[in-house]
């Protein structure tokens, strides 16, 4: 799960590993891996979501879909798990918010 605070991802490609970009986000703690959601319930996955990047985010986080070649916004922002997954990309299994 790759997390881009405000509007940092407007425009951009999905960081490629080891890039510039992935470095930067890893070495602000932006970037979890083997993240799991044992409940599918918008109140556990948003507490997820700020444990994991010790954020206070309160449902204030957006899901980017990666799968084309820039970031936009998901066309559904429900925090449901289905909805997770729909907007993970396929061959590498990320998740951008």
């Amino acid at each position: 799960m790759l997390l881009f605070e405000n509007s940092s991802w407007k425009d951009q490609q999905p960081p490629c590993e080891h890039s510039k970009k992935w470095e930067e986000l890893t070495e602000a703690n932006q970037i979890a891996t083997n993240v799991i959601f044992g409940i599918d319930a918008p109140n556990a996955i948003n507490e997820v979501v700020s444990e994991i990047f010790s954020l206070n985010t309160e449902s204030n986080w957006i899901i980017l879909n990666g799968s084309t070649s820039k970031l936009k916004i998901a066309t559904s922002q429900e925090k449901t798990l289905v909805n997770l997954r729909n907007n993970t990309t396929k061959s590498n299994k990320r998740l951008y918010i």
